[in-house]
């Protein structure tokens, strides 16, 4: 990254987080949000959320009103931009950031998605065929866009700094934030608002991931079908929407305006594994998608202060349900942070909202140091003989979290991986 003239700093800058927000099935604010992280297991049984009721609870924002958006703003953007407004609204809210006070060139919004706009595409699609060009509206463009949500960001609030959207697969959210702690840490931006995004395509992509472990001979057409991560009746994951947004500072930037951070990004990495011929076949994908997350955390760790690398307090783990994936990640967890070391997954109390999954574990990786407790990992009654190489957090748990970190494993084999520390 370039720095602006004359900002250019003598050594890398240290990147705080002040604020945080998101927009999510389980909760729209901060205080709903962390008592769905720290509720008993029990109060969300995952039994109680079949297939036909996994809309109802994982995918859809039940009633979306935005009192900050009137309706012609609304009709302007698709959902996934929506929510992502919303949540930069509150996150930087609670940073006590004031943008009219503030630098707009020095501001970077980094918002990704994975799917979001494939509902436009399906519906201008629909229109087409039957020979309703104008129906398809004059905003279907920009709609579909994967930049969509970014740049209805970054109009809104009027910012002119760097507006970009990385599209990573799940671990676009960390990619996102990753992305925006390299542009802090090298003084091209004082500020980055970054995270992601998704609304609901569950109708389009819903039947792909759900038979996704079929590839491996694992029939995942049991019902009822809710998400497990980690379970030994795993049968994949339950698809959600939401945004989850996070305000990244430069140190410098906080001393200003005598803000009170609420961690520290210590390091990230993301790392890529895959043949030589770009074929990504079942006979070899998983020696590819643990080759790739084992690389990531190994680099993380390498960047991170050695008193830090030696212990790391909590992992936030992306495993959804997947038969084969969760096993993965247990492996190689245990072979890098070692098998003492809790783990959570949160997708068996968000769902998988795709791209913004990652992005929500680094909003919860916070609630958890500054609480000071564990969230436990929901639906998961009987740990798989395969994922028993970790220790699960199964109720929570009061502990000192100094360290958090936040892994993400994306299909295509990319991982992305965020090391956090305590302010």
């Amino acid at each position: 990254m370039n720095a602006t003239s004359g900002s250019s700093p003598t050594s890398p800058r240290r990147v705080l987080i002040t604020g945080r927000a998101a927009v999510m099935p389980i909760g729209e604010d901060l205080e709903t949000i962390r008592a769905a992280l720290f509720a008993e297991p029990a109060s969300h049984a995952a039994d109680a959320f079949p297939v036909s009721d996994a809309a109802a609870y994982l995918g859809h924002l039940a009633n979306w009103e935005p009192e900050s958006l009137d309706r012609r703003t609304r009709t302007q953007m698709c959902d996934a931009a929506q929510y992502a407004l919303v949540a930069t609204q509150k996150a930087l809210a609670d940073a006590g950031v004031d943008i009219d006070q503030s630098d707009r060139n020095r501001i970077a919004t980094l918002i990704g998605t994975m799917m979001a706009g494939l509902p436009e595409v399906v519906r201008i699609h629909g229109f087409l065929e039957k020979g309703k060009k104008s129906r398809a509206g004059g905003l279907g463009t920009t709609k579909l866009m994967n930049s969509a949500s970014t740049v209805a960001v970054s109009a809104a609030l009027g910012l002119r700094g760097p507006s970009l959207s990385v599209s990573s697969a799940l671990a676009t959210g960390l990619d996102n934030i990753g992305l925006g702690f390299e542009m802090i840490r090298s003084g091209e931006v004082d500020i980055a608002i970054c995270g992601a995004t998704e609304e609901d395509s569950s109708e389009v992509l819903g039947p792909f991931i759900r038979h996704w472990d079929e590839e491996f001979g694992y029939d995942s057409s049991s019902s009822p079908r809710v998400p497990r991560p980690f379970d030994s009746s795993r049968t994949g994951p339950v698809m959600s929407v939401g945004s989850s947004i996070v305000v990244l500072e430069s140190e410098e930037s906080v001393s200003r305006r005598a803000a009170t951070p609420l961690a520290e990004i210590v390091s990230y990495d993301a790392g890529f594994s895959g043949k030589a011929t770009g074929e990504t076949d079942a006979n070899h994908s998983e020696d590819q998608f643990g080759e790739a997350l084992e690389r990531a955390i190994l680099s993380v760790l390498e960047q991170a202060p050695e008193s830090m690398r030696a212990q790391i307090d909590h992992v936030l783990c992306g495993a959804a349900g997947f038969r084969q994936a969760d096993s993965i990640h247990a492996t190689t967890l245990s072979k890098t942070v070692g098998a003492d070391c809790p783990v959570t997954s949160l997708r068996g109390l968000t769902g998988l909202p795709l791209g913004t999954g990652s992005a929500f574990d680094v909003l919860a990786a916070i609630e958890m140091q500054q609480a000071g407790k564990l969230a436990a990992t929901f639906g998961l009654n009987d740990p798989a003989e395969d994922c028993r190489s970790i220790r699960h957090v199964r109720r929570p748990e009061t502990r000192e979290l100094r360290t958090s970190l936040v892994t993400a494993g994306g299909f295509g084999f990319g991982s992305a991986m965020l090391l956090l520390a305590t302010r």
